[in-house]
């Protein structure tokens, strides 16, 4: 009797069944590594964040204070004197978060005392301790930077020539913008004293989406909106509501106004003009407006955005970091508001984290 030889293999129908099983796999799993790969960017995106505080505090141990929201610096080249006004906290913070080397080139090196804006090229410079690994647009700029300043409940009024100190509400105060010539009203500082509300219910700082002159970032910016504010220095009522309006799905703004192409937002990480501050009007992923037509004009409404789904990181000024929902609440924001100079905050349980001395007993 012949024996029958025995054949191994799968049929061609069998072969596509287990491709089909192994595509059904990788389909249900991917999710899941993308879910794990942007929980690891959030979570390193929160240690950067705690990092930048901490130097704040190590800041404040060693001169007594915060630094301001718009610092000066002069500095002196032969018979050359490059004076700016409005540097950011984010440079005076960098002895005190390893860039020690930085912060003396734009002090004492070429281009110190230059405007980041023109003529500075330190503030080119790529600085990954500031930029969020989650930060979709960030190979579009250059002088990246994910983290903002807060300024409380305050509508930014930050490109004028008096001699006002502007911002009563935050940790950083604002005063005179970069036009004002006297010292009196910039490098004003604020201490730990001044926080009455407590460092547990005070934001420092948030992310802010880095533009990438496209509608469809979160959080983009809307150039000439009426009831914020103009370039001539009026419109002191600030509509918030005319602002969030113009939101659509997931925080983006695809139809109505547009995002400034200069690209302030997010870049030349030194330059501390309104792009490099946020306020707690508007929640997280809102959009953010100006009343005229530049990124830094008298009056606008900045708010904090992020890629991380739903919210964002925030640091506080006890040290602590913690993620807020986009739909924390904000308040009412059907009126029109003039900037809040003492007392609550309007604007809820993310207004009442923003002031330093507003009383308020509420927190995250």
């Amino acid at each position: 009797m012949t024996k029958k030889s025995i054949k191994f293999g799968f049929t061609l129908v069998e072969l596509l069944v287990v491709i089909a099983i192994i595509g059904v796999l990788i389909a249900l799993l991917l999710p899941a590594i993308q879910a794990a790969r942007e929980a690891a960017r959030r979570m390193q995106c929160s240690n950067q964040l705690k990092q930048i505080t901490l130097a704040l505090h190590n800041y404040h141990d060693t001169r007594g204070a915060f630094p301001a929201g718009n610092s000066r610096i002069v500095h002196v080249e032969g018979t050359t004197t490059n004076q700016f006004n409005g540097y950011t906290p984010l440079l005076m913070l960098m002895p005190f978060y390893e860039h020690q080397a930085v912060y003396e080139e734009a002090t004492t090196g070429p281009g110190a005392g230059k405007d980041p804006d023109g003529g500075a090229p330190w503030s080119d410079r790529d600085i990954p301790a500031i930029v969020c690994p989650s930060e979709s647009n960030a190979r579009n700029a250059f002088g990246r930077v994910s983290f903002v300043f807060s300024l409380g409940d305050w509508a930014d009024k930050n490109w004028e020539s008096t001699t006002t100190i502007y911002n009563n509400r935050g940790v950083f105060t604002r005063g005179g913008g970069t036009n004002a010539t006297s010292a009196d009203f910039h490098n004003v500082w604020r201490s730990m004293e001044s926080l009455t509300d407590g460092t547990s219910k005070t934001i420092v700082f948030s992310e802010r989406c880095i533009s990438s002159r496209r509608n469809t970032i979160r959080g983009a910016y809307i150039l000439d909106v009426t009831g914020i504010g103009n370039t001539a220095g009026g419109g002191e009522a600030v509509t918030p509501k005319s602002c969030a309006d113009l939101r659509e799905g997931n925080g983006y703004v695809t139809t109505a106004g547009g995002i400034q192409k200069d690209d302030h937002f997010g870049t030349r990480w030194a330059d501390g003009r309104g792009p490099s501050s946020f306020s707690t009007i508007l929640p997280p992923n809102s959009p953010s407006c100006s009343g005229g037509n530049l990124d830094y004009d008298a009056r606008m409404l900045v708010a904090a955005s992020s890629y991380h789904s739903g919210g964002v990181n925030v640091s506080l000024a006890d040290g602590s970091v913690q993620f807020v929902s986009e739909t924390i609440d904000a308040g009412s924001l059907t009126n029109t508001t003039t900037p809040v100079s003492n007392g609550s905050s309007p604007f809820g349980v993310w207004g009442a984290m923003g002031t330093i001395n507003g009383g308020e007993s509420k927190g995250l």
